[in-house]
This record gives C-alpha cells, structure tokens and sequence, in this order.
C-alpha cells in the first residue's frame, strides 16, 4: 500500500518475479481490478462512467477534512462507487481462494474501512435511499477478507509529484489531486492483521530487497 506514486505498481511485478522460483504466485489490483468475464459488468460501468462524466463537465466535488462535510455522493458516483465494491468483493474472494490453495497472494493496494479514505468506501449524504445504500457499501468492505501482511512503502510529497509527473495515464490527477490523496493517506489504515513500513525513497532495488525480506521474516514466522 503506499500514495499515488509511491511504486506500487512497479513493486508487484518484480516482486512476482523474484519469489516464482519459491512459490506459486498470483497478483490482483484491488485498486482498478483487473479485467475478466466474471466481473464484466462491474468493469464495463466503471470503464465507462469517467468518459461520462467528462462528457457531461461534471467537476469532481472539492474533498473536505471531514466525512459530516462531505456532500450527497453524485448518482454516477454511486453507480461508479457501487460497482467498484462488488467487483472488490469478487476479486478479494478470488484471492481468498488462490491462498487456499497455497498461492502467494500479492495485491497492489489494500482494503479499507475508513470512509473518503483510498480504496475504502465512498458514498455519503442525507435520504432514505442514499443512506441505505451507504449502509449496503460500508457493509460489502466491511466483510472483505482481512489481508495478513500489508507492506507500507512511505515517500515524501515531492518525491510523488516528481513520480507523476512522468506518469502516463489516461485522466491523471492533477498535481493538487496528488497533495490532497498524500496528506489523506497519512491516516489510511489497511485493513490488515499486520503493517510494516518500508522506506520507499530508496532505490528500486533496495525497496525490493527490502520487500522480500519482510515477506520471508512473515513466512517463517507464519510457519512456527
């Protein structure tokens, strides 16, 4: 887990690559999962409502510091918010069963309860029927499966917009958008049953050094 720019996503592949010859692996984005016939629905509604609502100029609201600030979720948020919860649900469910089955599991980014937090849930406002589904989303990641080891990897801000900066995306947040998500993670919590933090402003080879010897020191003992 770590903010935008932070390495997640160049870690997950080396890090697959270093541990095949160990263990049996797989890798899932918990952040924008993965596409698959199973969750084709859920993908192709959070595909598609970003193109919307830039068609439609629909400015994303302002985040407050406080969830009693937040106002009314928009109905393309929900949608888009719903939808992204089940298809959390499907995927950590599949990852549930690949360690079942002895498989090192490894996502980039990880579940939350937090409300407004990265990868938590996100609905709120006032009204019987927006309230219920508020309930219905708190309620599917509540039940997410715990994760056993959430890695921390800890930058600094300027280390991020330097990182994004370079970032080929489609609908990259603005430099702004990054200051507010990294102040935000500062209090993200994982849900998790153990959080080690790693120095991420290392070199690359170093965090993955320093990644796999977190990994190993949690097997061992897992094992006693």
């Amino acid at each position: 887990v770590g903010s935008d720019g932070s390495g997640k996503s160049t870690l997950i592949p080396e890090l697959q690559n270093a541990c095949n010859e160990v263990f049996d692996n797989v890798s899932y984005n918990f952040g924008r999962p993965n596409f698959s016939l199973l969750l084709l629905p859920f993908w192709c509604i959070r595909a598609i409502l970003p193109f919307a609502r830039e068609c439609l100029r629909i400015e994303k609201a302002k985040k407050a510091t406080s969830v009693a600030r937040q106002r009314n979720t928009s109905m393309l948020g929900v949608v888009y918010h719903t939808a992204l919860a089940y298809e959390r649900k499907l995927l950590m469910n599949r990852a549930s069963k690949a360690k079942s089955t002895g498989h090192l599991v490894l996502i980039d980014r990880c579940p939350t309860t937090q409300v407004h937090q990265m990868d938590g849930p996100k609905i709120t406002g006032s009204g019987v029927f927006l309230n219920w589904l508020a309930r219905n989303e708190a309620s599917l990641y509540s039940n997410l499966p715990k994760a056993d080891l959430a890695i921390r990897l800890e930058v600094d801000l300027i280390d991020v917009l330097n990182r994004n900066e370079k970032r080929v995306k489609l609908f990259k947040e603005s430099k702004e958008e990054i200051e507010d998500r990294f102040q935000k993670f500062q209090s993200y919590r994982p849900k998790a049953s153990i959080e080690i933090c790693i120095d991420a402003r290392n070199p690359e080879k170093k965090v993955l050094k320093d990644t796999i010897s977190v990994i190993s020191q949690f097997l061992c003992q897992a094992r006693r």
